[in-house]
């Protein structure tokens, strides 16, 4: 009795679900694995593409007055603490862009950089 109210529930999830799906969601895996790259490059990438945008601002803008900013007091000894902007600087260095507060206010040439972040 129970082989058989086994074999009919076989028999109706054969009827929902086409022998072809298993397949399907393992080619939709095996794309999105293929679709993946790394997080830390994207990351560089926008903060590179906000950087851009900050400083194309006017300077007296607040955004850009903020970003800007250093602290003038002296901070309390140990590892300095590191702003937005040093992060930004740093990603820069090691994609070897020097004079990049001209090259900024170029869009393109700025989104070719921030393209090769990525």
């Amino acid at each position: 009795m129970a082989e058989c109210i086994f074999n009919t529930t076989k028999k109706r999830i054969n009827i929902i679900l086409p022998k072809n799906t298993q397949t399907q969601q393992s080619i939709g895996k095996q794309d999105n694995q293929r679709r993946t790259y790394d997080i830390v490059n994207y990351i560089k990438s926008q903060r590179i593409k906000w950087l851009g945008h900050v400083m194309r601002k006017d300077k007296t803008k607040t955004i850009r007055i903020v970003t800007e900013w250093k602290p003038t007091e002296n901070r309390k000894r140990g590892k300095p603490k590191i702003r937005w902007i040093d992060d930004v600087v740093e990603d820069l260095k090691t994609l070897e862009i020097k004079n990049w507060k001209v090259k900024c206010h170029n869009r393109t040439e700025w989104s070719k950089i921030a393209e090769e972040a990525d």
